[in-house]
């Protein structure tokens, strides 16, 4: 992915570099609720930046929400049911959505693939036998017997080709026992 530079008025004409756009799901924590998940799809990813922000022009892009700014909080509706989607509180001059602590990390689940990296690309019979013991704990991803390895670097590894023959006795021949014509003619 090509890096990018962007404008931004609010940093003063500073430029800050985004890595990549992708969709986040965030877990938002409302008042007598256990919470929803919200996705937010475009999100460009700025490394240089020490804070996530929301546009509000974004949020309305779809005219399917409404920001309502109160003096104490934010909060961000349906259009169509009134039922509040975000809250977002004021600290040091910055609404700050209500999410819970935690640390985001990006992560796949590849499920039998990830388990054979982890373990060293052990064979799928070691797998079964390691979960069946209970070697391996919160192992519930099944391990189909595809007979072939799925993954890559195993792939690659099992690849082989014969050698080049190394005695040239075999293969001599006397003189004009082989001939070779060019049967072109000149070029």
């Amino acid at each position: 992915m090509s890096e990018k530079k962007a404008n931004y008025g609010w940093l003063m004409a500073a430029k800050a570099a985004i890595k990549g756009v992708g969709t986040i799901m965030e877990r938002e924590v409302l008042p007598r609720s256990d919470g929803r998940d919200i996705e937010i799809k475009d999100a460009l990813s700025v490394p240089s930046m020490s804070k996530d922000l929301l546009s509000v022009l974004q949020i309305n892009k779809g005219r399917k929400f409404q920001v309502v700014f109160d003096g104490s909080k934010i909060q961000v509706t349906r259009k169509n049911s009134k039922q509040v989607v975000m809250t977002a509180d004021p600290v040091d001059g910055i609404y700050w959505l209500r999410t819970p602590q935690r640390s985001t990390n990006a992560a796949t689940h590849n499920g039998a693939i990830d388990l054979r990296t982890h373990m060293g690309h052990a064979s799928l019979d070691a797998l079964r036998k390691m979960i069946a013991t209970g070697m391996i704990k919160a192992a519930n991803t099944p391990l189909s017997s595809t007979g072939q390895s799925v993954c890559r670097g195993c792939q690659h590894g099992k690849m082989f080709q014969k050698p080049f023959p190394t005695n040239r006795d075999k293969c001599h021949y006397s003189v004009f026992e082989l001939l070779q014509f060019d049967i072109c003619g000149p070029m």
